[in-house]
């Protein structure tokens, strides 16, 4: 038995990127909205819509005001450090006592992103979610029962890009037709990896008003030993849309 791996990394820049400290977090609410939600590597079940987007966060927080003769002094952040500021006054003469404030704010704010990998949830879409697998993925199972895996992780990078990458996974018995072979496991996955890929254009679009470059990198491994290049052929039918 031998590990087929194809992995293909689509790298998206812009200029306008380089200032936002929240843009991850809206781009991962505007996959939310269409059907792709990032995820950690360990996430289970479903997703929750409270996890992506704008929400209201209330925030506490505590402090310890010190008074020495009820008036006043200063403020400790910490309890531990209050008490001991207390005992030492009390044992010095003064008359010390420490009181605990808490306030609470309330603001509006993005999600953080809760991860790189995907939960892919739309209607159409061929491969079913699987999260038992070694990474969350898309699983494709034929009549054979044999199976084809497809992980797929968006991430940003050096603050003026974002890096769409999948990994296709699938055990073979032998390599007799290599070609046959990438190309065959390569057309199961590609029209949701296609569709991915439209949707993550239509999310980075939402957020950049400049141009948006792409580059490819795309590689094949058996059994870590023999890499390849990806034929053009197998690339295009994830990226064959942006000829027309």
């Amino acid at each position: 038995m031998k590990q087929y791996k194809r992995t293909m990394t689509i790298m998206f820049e812009s200029e306008e990127w380089m200032d936002s400290p929240v843009l991850m977090r809206k781009f991962s609410s505007y996959l939310h909205d269409d059907g792709i939600s990032l995820i950690s590597r360990y996430h289970y079940g479903n997703v929750n819509d409270e996890d992506y987007g704008l929400r209201e966060v209330t925030s506490t927080k505590t402090s310890y005001d010190i008074l020495i003769n009820d008036k006043l002094a200063f403020t400790l952040s910490y309890l531990f450090r209050a008490r001991e500021f207390v005992k030492d006054l009390d044992e010095n003469g003064w008359d010390a006592d420490w009181f605990e404030r808490t306030e609470e704010s309330t603001k509006t704010e993005w999600a953080e992103t809760p991860g790189a990998y995907t939960f892919m949830d739309w209607e159409d879409m061929e491969g079913e979610q699987s999260n038992s697998t070694i990474y969350p993925s898309l699983v494709y199972v034929d009549a054979n029962l044999s199976s084809v895996e497809l992980t797929t992780k968006i991430q940003r990078v050096n603050d003026d890009a974002f890096s769409l990458t999948f990994e296709i996974r699938k055990q073979i018995e032998t390599i007799t037709d290599r070609k046959n072979i990438e190309n065959s496991i390569v057309s199961i996955p590609a029209n949701d990896m296609k569709a991915i890929r439209q949707k993550v254009v239509s999310a980075l679009e939402r957020i950049s008003n400049a141009e948006i470059t792409h580059t490819v990198d795309c590689t094949t491994e058996i059994l870590s030993s023999v890499n390849y290049v990806c034929s053009k052929d197998t690339i295009d039918l994830v990226m064959e849309d942006e000829e027309e």
